[in-house]
């Protein structure tokens, strides 16, 4: 599973995820957005981890999974770093 952070291209909430595919997923959000979303950051986890995630950046929720762009947001996207990004364009490479 992926725990993923998506934001506008031109910033914006952020929208905290989980997902086996990733793909898939933001294809799906996507299509319900009326602005083009962007990978900000990807880690592997679990829903406990997403749910925790949540629960840290509760203070700056705005609906659902959904958030305002802060700087403890960002600060922890920037921790993910490429490496997982990587491993996703791997895993999804050895899918297709």
């Amino acid at each position: 599973m992926y725990i993923y952070f998506l934001q506008g291209v031109d910033g914006g909430p952020i929208k905290i995820g989980i997902s086996k595919s990733i793909r898939a997923r933001i294809k799906q959000i996507q299509a319900n957005s009326p602005v083009q979303l962007r990978v900000i950051g990807l880690c592997r986890g679990t829903s406990r981890d997403e749910a925790n995630f949540h629960k840290q950046f509760a203070e700056f929720r705005l609906h659902g999974e959904w958030f305002s762009d802060c700087e403890q947001i960002q600060e922890t996207v920037n921790k993910v770093g490429i490496c997982e990004m990587l491993i996703l364009v791997q895993d999804e490479r050895r899918k297709e």
